[in-house]
Parts: structure tokens; C-alpha cells; sequence
């Protein structure tokens, strides 16, 4: 399925952790319902809509580099509304474009 029809912003997050970039590797896609989606490589690993201030777990595996996108992800786009460990402890939900 194209992605692309359903994005209208997509951008790069900057690291949280001293490191300069994520080099392209972590992007956060904006749709137009306000829902930012976290794409660590080319697999969506957690979203966050705007409205309702509610972060879903997209991805059920667990890696130093995506948990490094996913840290960056909380930090600078869910507002701190939560933390990595509780992150890990969410269900999770497959997501379909």
C-alpha cells in the first residue's frame, strides 16, 4: 500500500542521547488527521495523535537503535507523555495504512 497518499509532513527528529543525527535511519510521518507515526528504517514502531495525547505501540520487537528512535520520539513529539520502559509495556497494535 502507498503510505505517501495518506502524509502530508514528514521530518527528521534530532537524537536525545549527544549524538549528532540519526542519518536519515528515523523519521516521523505527519498524516492529515494529526497522528505522527515513528519510522524507525522502514518499519512504523509507535504513533502519537495530537488530539487525544495517546501514544500506541506499533512494533512488538526491541532493538538499541529503535529503542534510541523511540526515546528521540517520546521526547520531542509525545511531549514526554511517557517513558521508554512504559512504552515497552503497551500492547501492541498492528497499524494499516
Amino acid at each position: 500500500m502507498n503510505i505517501n497518499k495518506y502524509i502530508k509532513r514528514i521530518f527528521e527528529i534530532s537524537p536525545v542521547n549527544g549524538r549528532e543525527s540519526f542519518y536519515g535511519k528515523c523519521q516521523v510521518l505527519q498524516d492529515e488527521n494529526d497522528t505522527y507515526f515513528l519510522r524507525s528504517y522502514d518499519t512504523i514502531v509507535a504513533s502519537f495523535n495530537d488530539k487525544d495525547k495517546k501514544v500506541h505501540r506499533h512494533w512488538d520487537g526491541r532493538t538499541v537503535t529503535t529503542s534510541t528512535h523511540i526515546n528521540a520520539f517520546l521526547s520531542r513529539v509525545c511531549y514526554d507523555s511517557i517513558n521508554l520502559n512504559q512504552f515497552y509495556k503497551l500492547p501492541c497494535d498492528t497499524y494499516k495504512f
